[in-house]
């Protein structure tokens, strides 16, 4: 999945607008996107458990919410 797919899957099945998931950052997306889903609540353990897993550092979600591409 792209995250221009991921931007698609939120408008048309979470039914977010697209001026809503446009102005998402990097980690509400996946965020909204695991809750839609039935997983609320675990998007930082997810992310820590997938940067672990990957070897990559991932900065502290509170520092990048604003962080928008």
């Amino acid at each position: 999945m792209t995250k221009e797919e991921l931007k698609e899957y939120l408008v048309e099945e979470a039914e977010y607008s697209q001026e809503e998931v446009d102005n998402m950052s990097n980690y509400e997306l996946v965020d909204n996107y695991l809750t839609y889903e039935g997983i609320a609540g675990y998007t930082q353990d997810i992310l820590d458990v997938v940067a672990a897993a990957f070897g990559f550092n991932r900065p502290n979600p509170h520092l990048i919410t604003n962080v928008k591409n």
